[in-house]
């Protein structure tokens, strides 16, 4: 049999199909505008609204598929609704920011792309829609009678909307302002002020930067009008060295500033304050320093009373979005610890009687508004849905409207215009997309305003791409697959799958493929199993409501791992899973910030008989290794030098693992077999090793080192003193961007200084040291995907080639520079290559976004080397990899000169559940094999 293994290494080199990239389904297929709120710099706490309403109409910036994203106008009906201006023409969309409206005209800003801000007028009209001043930055349009006032870097300005209008009147910047720039304006009692760190500025007809008496304070914000001549603002307090935010009143008469007074009680936090009939409301605690949101206190601003405390929540609630709806205050409380942790409670102060009553307790309330004496807010009706809710403020009197798909926009929800409450949703049937709706208050009166969209359809962001019986499985709504070679997507309807965060939350083990999901069937949700099919998928571990605590994945020596995390100050546990239920639990409890630390991948992995991973320590970042076992789950080594070894960048060759760690002030490259005494340094004339990486037989990294100690330079070891050198010298490595093994080669990305960033390549020699391509030439650097813990597959290989992005564009390389290019398309010509790659047999697969159809995902036939030989030498599917010699499947076209040798191990079968063509080629089946067709 060895001269037919050796037959199996051999290649003929033949190509069977170019490259034919393309988008395999448009997925979701719901037209969406997503209608938005205007951006807000926050320079005067006007939190983000869905929608700016002033007389009578509402803006908002939407996409209708045709020019994308700019801005919209509605008054509340269908006709109504309407695109202002294509703002930068075409199908790119406009940065919008900060729209007010003065004298009958919109004044709004544009980010623009070269990242300066440019100030606009408008008339509503596609006319009277333009530009009349480009600063470097524009933000907090305040209106004040006939002019609109604005903040620059460190200037104020007004406009009356003409260009010889827009004039600066304050450089914030002088002596006169003690050199800080602004952090807040606003406009109130006919005046605006301008808010920096030392102080209160007031610009109005009669004063040009009043100051309002600041040796008293620092950092003011949060004004608001009191009676008669004074104004209410927070700010810290520094007679009294209290470092964040108290009541302070000033006197606009006088000038006089002081802390408001009976403050004996009652510190403001960040959320933002309400008034109403003289009283002011605002949440806070009664801790002067770092005060949390943990208590609504009520401020009388005529001086007569002080402070009341209205309602504590202890230090495990936190109050937010402080709405008032005729007579009464409501609020949220949300819990993040004790017996309503992860609750939102919504409550309500009468003022009249002086009471406090809960409304309604829910998972998550949020979006209040109060609009004629009636309160709207949503909440989650389950997993997928979120519902609309009015109330008159009693429980009782809380009522269920309508259901959506996706959470009503906005966070803080809605707005009222022309008797109507106007919002953004996805419904229930997600026929239309994202679009304007419109409710009375009413099941029925709650109907879509207009859809907006109807050409373009929304992105599948279709997730933890895994190779799986030479098929695609990913996570999207459901666990879906795509069999190799095909476009059509199948979808497993039992299961639910969630993912976690990052792009390997399902791995392969066994033949099984195991993730974290839902039954359907069940609604029971924990660690799942499957075999690709809906009888096959069973859960093997239930966790009731903690599926989404679950922070990674891993497989290694035929064990799964993994980490939940049940929150701040919870327990947190290692797990280790055979793929049965008795073989699934706990193998450390309590391991600190392992899920943090060790999300992304290059900090776990298996080398040797030990599954090795980060866990951060009292001393930094400690090595650990288990076994599988609670006794085998331990600290590689106890005796670091100064007991913190700071470990980073895992990395195995020949069953060792590589990784930095400390050496006194640097870090070394250290080797471990898992024992204390095996676990060294390799060299320490190497220094600041950082950025490890596996290439043929050697390992890759980024090092100083005594002759140049001052630029990092590329260095290599072969796991020997001596075989530890640097080989290029004043080279950066760019350690978010793709380092991968092409044919023995190390492909990365780097900057020598001269070219920017580009992609280089190293044979572990200076001479085999250099760049693959200067993708954009000059110094300029070229961009590619940067590595996360959301996305770790920004390339694959396949076939002895690299597939990634250059400059949002899909290249491809073979180690050579000759077989580094573009990949020229049409298919591809107008998507921007998005990432999550991921190598199937023959087959490629990534994400990528267009404007017609958003991200969605993309595959391709790459070249494939035609062997003479293929040998089937597993039990199961004909097109399962891991049932060929080295993996190596035959074409379904099989032509002359090739052969297929069925040789099922054991006792074992082939199922030949594909079509098999011999063109020319043959097939021999071994005496006494099991060869059945499906």
């Amino acid at each position: 049999m060895k001269h037919i293994y050796l037959l199996a290494l051999l290649s003929l080199c033949i190509n069977l199909k170019a490259q034919n990239f393309h988008m395999i389904e448009d997925m979701n297929k719901a037209t969406d505008s997503y209608p938005t709120s205007i951006n807000s710099n926050n320079y005067n706490y006007t939190f983000s609204k869905p929608f700016s309403v002033t007389n009578g109409l509402g803006y908002f910036v939407a996409d209708d598929g045709i020019h994308g994203k700019e801005l919209w106008m509605t008054d509340g009906s269908e006709d109504g609704t309407k695109l202002v201006k294509d703002i930068t023409p075409g199908t790119a969309s406009s940065s919008i920011w900060d729209i007010v409206e003065c004298n009958d005209r919109l004044f709004f800003t544009i980010l623009n792309s070269a990242n300066s801000y440019d100030l606009w007028v408008s008339d509503k009209t596609d006319a009277g829609t333009y530009s009349i001043k480009n600063l470097d930055r524009i933000a907090g349009l305040t209106v004040l009678k006939n002019e609109v006032y604005f903040i620059t870097n460190a200037e104020l300005w007004k406009t009356d909307g003409t260009q010889q209008g827009t004039v600066m009147i304050a450089n914030f910047n002088t002596e006169k302002y003690s050199w800080r720039n602004p952090i807040y304006i606003i406009g109130l009692k006919n005046s605006v002020f301008v808010c920096n760190f030392y102080g209160i500025w007031q610009f109005d007809e009669k004063y040009s930067g009043r100051l309002i008496m600041s040796d008293k304070y620092h950092y003011p914000r949060q004004l608001i009008e009191g009676p008669g001549e004074s104004i209410f603002f927070v700010a810290s307090d520094n007679e009294n060295n209290i470092s964040d935010q108290v009541l302070w009143v000033a006197n606009l008469t006088t000038g006089e500033t002081r802390i408001a007074p009976g403050m004996h009680d009652g510190y403001p936090s960040y959320t933002p304050m309400v008034a109403k009939d003289g009283i002011l409301y605002f949440a806070g605690s009664s801790s002067k320093q770092n005060p949390a949101s943990s208590a609504l206190y009520k401020y009388d601003m005529t001086l007569k009373t002080g402070t009341k405390l209205i309602k504590n929540y202890t230090t495990f609630g936190q109050l937010d979005d402080i709405s008032i709806s005729g007579d009464d205050i409501y609020y949220i409380v949300g819990f993040l610890q004790g017996e309503n942790a992860s609750h939102n409670q919504l409550w309500k102060y009468q003022g009249s009687n002086q009471v406090v009553s809960l409304i309604k307790d829910s998972s998550h309330i949020s979006a209040l508004i109060g609009i004629n004496n009636q309160l709207y807010f949503t909440e989650p009706s389950d997993q997928n849905h979120f519902s609309l809710w009015r109330s008159d403020g009693t429980p009782t009197g809380s009522v269920f409207i309508k259901d959506f798909s996706y959470h009503l926009h906005g966070g803080t929800g809605f707005c009222m215009l022309n008797g109507s409450i106007i919002f953004s949703a996805l419904g229930i049937d997600r026929s239309i997309g994202m679009e304007l709706w419109k409710t009375d208050g009413t099941t029925n009166g709650t109907v879509i305003l207009k859809d907006i969209n109807q050409t373009t359809t929304g992105s599948s962001y279709s997730a933890c791409l895994t190779a799986y019986k030479n098929n695609l499985f990913f996570v999207d709504s459901n666990l879906s697959y795509i069999r190799n070679g095909t476009s059509i997507v199948k979808r497993l309807d039992k299961v639910a799958a969630l993912s976690l965060n990052e792009s390997d939350s399902m791995v392969v083990l066994n033949k099984q493929l195991f993730f974290f999901g839902i039954d359907r069937s069940t609604g029971k949700s924990g660690l799942m199993k499957s075999d690709g099919t809906n009888t096959g998928t069973v859960i093997i571990k239930e966790f009731p409501d903690n599926s989404r605590e679950v922070k990674w994945i891993s497989s290694g020596n035929n064990l799964i791992y993994f980490y939940t995390y049940n929150g701040q100050n919870n327990p947190s546990y290692l797990w280790r899973s055979d793929g049965t239920t008795d073989g699934t639990f706990i193998i450390k409890t309590n391991t600190e910030d392992l899920g943090y630390y060790s999300l992304n991948l290059v900090n776990r992995l298996t080398a040797g008989k030990y599954f090795y991973f980060i866990k951060y320590g009292s001393r930094g970042d400690q090595l650990w290794q288990t076994d599988g076992t609670a006794a085998g789950t331990k600290r590689v080594k106890n005796n670091f030098p100064d007991g913190n070894e700071n470990a980073r960048y895992l990395c195995e060759l020949n069953g060792l693992l590589y990784f930095s760690a400390r050496n006194g002030n640097s870090r070394a490259l250290w080797k471990t077999n898992g024992t204390e005494e095996g676990t060294v340094i390799i060299n320490d004339k190497v220094r600041n090793v950082t950025m490890l990486s596996r290439a043929g037989n050697k390992i890759f990294f980024s090092a100083y080192d005594e002759i140049n100690s001052q630029q990092p330079g590329l260095a290599v070891s072969d796991g020997t003193e001596s075989g530890t050198r640097i080989i290029f010298r004043n080279i950066n490595i760019m350690e978010s961007y793709v380092r991968q093994d092409v044919n023995g080669v190390f492909c990365f990305f780097a900057d020598d200084g001269n070219s920017g960033t580009e992609l280089w390549r190293s044979d572990g020699t200076e001479e085999g040291t250099y760049m693959l391509n200067d993708a954009t030439p000059g110094p300029g650097p070229s961009t590619s995907l940067r590595q996360t813990i959301w996305n770790k597959t920004q390339a694959t290989v396949a076939h002895g080639k690299l597939y990634l992005v250059i400059n949002k564009k899909l290249w491809i390389t073979d180690g050579t520079r000759e077989g580094t290019h573009e990949v020229q398309d049409t298919n591809l010509a107008n998507a921007t290559i998005a990432g999550d790659f991921r190598a199937v047999g023959n087959q490629i697969y990534f994400s990528a976004n267009t404007y017609q159809y958003g991200t969605e995902l993309y595959t391709g036939t790459v070249d494939v080397p035609l062997l003479p030989l293929y040998i089937f030498n597993g039990t199961g599917d004909f097109d399962d990899p891991a049932n060929w010699l080295n993996n190596q499947m035959p074409p379904q076209d099989v032509p002359g000169g090739v052969e297929v040798v069925i040789d099922p191990v054991g006792n074992g079968e082939c199922i030949l559940n594909v079509p098999l063509n011999l063109k020319g080629g043959k097939l021999t089946v071994k005496q006494g094999a099991k060869l059945f067709i499906r």
